[in-house]
């Protein structure tokens, strides 16, 4: 009788810790938009990982932090900090996100990103500014 209660008790705590790591894993859209804009502001060499390396993009031409200066420094090499606002997730292929920056990137602009689920975790696949594909898909 107690071996059944012992495994009973392992199989329980493993599927606990199963659901854990599972749910630990999973990145949802907001959580990736969330993880872009935070790597755009403390670490744009980091950006790219936001981005399924599967994709057909060029994955290595968007890992330096350069890549990232032109779209988002206004013009004037300065790495500004942005604020997210709005959020739409409803559609995945056309997430909007009011971005807030400096007065150089006033009014608000909203971001558009297409979005790709690989498992249990959202990417980025499309990127683009108003008038400004920063990562379009060839």
């Amino acid at each position: 009788m107690k071996i059944k209660y012992i495994i009973g008790l392992c199989f329980l705590l493993s599927f606990c810790l199963l659901s854990y790591i599972a749910c630990d894993l999973a990145v949802s859209i907001e959580s990736r938009v969330e993880m872009f804009i935070t790597d755009l502001n403390t670490n744009r060499s980091g950006a790219y990982v936001n981005f399924l390396p599967d994709d057909p993009l060029d994955y290595d031409a968007i890992k330096p932090a350069a890549f990232w200066e032109l779209p988002f420094t206004e013009g004037d090499g300065t790495p500004y900090t942005y604020s997210a606002g709005d959020l739409n997730t409803s559609i995945p292929s056309n997430v909007t996100l009011v971005l807030y920056g400096p007065a150089a990137f006033a009014p608000p602009k909203t971001i558009t990103f297409v979005m790709i689920e690989d498992g249990l975790s959202w990417y980025i696949r499309e990127l683009s500014k108003p008038g400004n594909p920063v990562i379009p898909i060839p």
